[in-house]
């Protein structure tokens, strides 16, 4: 049997109605077996709002859903109002005086950022995004089944933007293609340039300019950027699907995040950015 993967919270609730309806149940018979309201099944039916975590798994169970359709739109636990995982494929150094190892990874940062070839040694790598793809396909192979890689926007606005200058667009583009059964969702968008600050900016300075385009849940949401630093911009965007009902951990993929240098340097990293929704900015642990 041929499973198709669910691409949005629209094609879950036409799924759940169409099992629902194969039982010969009504929406109302469904929800008191369940001990929900009718209005929670309808609303989950026609796309426009998902139950509670623990009320929509038991409905996916109780009709038999395969977990691979829905588990998707159950966020994990979180010790934090709100928390991203973050998996990195490297790491980055910035400042002088590096290392011969510490260049190349620079020039791989900056290859991802202009979409030029990136010149590994003797080697030279026509297409970066491709290339970081499969090494994050084999390093966090979790991350790309029936997955929604959603670009974290740039800071100087991305409507007057091409591809080119967008690499997180790219990349996103790059994963899903390397992936199975994924897609790539551009669910924010900067309604304004990223003012300047004197130091990097904080939660609240990304909150300002970030706003939502869809206003649907999408399945195992991935945010995709080139570079965490503090982590600021992948916190806001977390911060505002909270506006869509979603709780709890978001995952997030980039490529490398920033060290300093008393950090001990690793590949295949992954570190957890929490806040509390007052924080100028997130704490980060791992």
């Amino acid at each position: 049997m041929v499973v198709v993967m669910i691409g949005s919270q629209a094609e879950l609730g036409q799924l759940v109605k169409l099992c629902r309806e194969h039982r010969g149940l009504t929406q109302d018979q469904l929800a008191r077996a369940l001990e929900l309201s009718r209005t929670a099944v309808a609303h989950l039916e026609q796309g426009l709002r998902l139950p509670e975590p623990t009320a929509l798994r038991r409905l996916c169970e109780h009709l038999g859903l395969p977990r691979v359709l829905w588990e998707g739109f159950i966020p994990h636990d979180s010790l934090y109002a709100m928390a991203v995982h973050v998996r990195c494929r490297t790491y980055f150094t910035e400042g002088s005086e590096l290392s011969d190892e510490e260049e190349r990874r620079v020039r791989l940062v900056h290859a991802i950022r202009s979409g030029e070839p990136w010149r590994d040694g003797k080697h030279v790598v026509e297409d970066p995004h491709a290339a970081c793809a499969k090494r994050q396909r084999k390093a966090f192979p979790g991350l790309f089944l029936n997955r929604t890689f959603v670009p974290v926007p740039p800071p100087e606005g991305d409507d007057d933007q091409g591809d080119a200058e967008w690499p997180s667009l790219r990349l996103s583009r790059a994963y899903a293609a390397e992936g199975t059964a994924c897609r790539v969702v551009t669910q924010f968008r900067r309604s304004r340039k990223l003012r300047k600050t004197k130091g990097r900016p904080g939660v609240a300075d990304q909150l300002a300019t970030l706003v939502l385009t869809d206003a649907q849940v999408f399945p195992g949401v991935v945010l995709v950027d080139d570079v965490v630093d503090r982590g600021s911009t992948l916190l806001a965007c977390a911060t505002r699907l909270t506006k869509l009902g979603w709780r709890g951990q978001v995952d997030a993929l980039v490529v490398a995040y920033t060290r300093t240098r008393s950090e001990e340097a690793r590949d295949g990293s992954a570190m957890m950015l929490g806040w509390d929704g007052t924080w100028e900015h997130p704490v980060r642990s791992g």
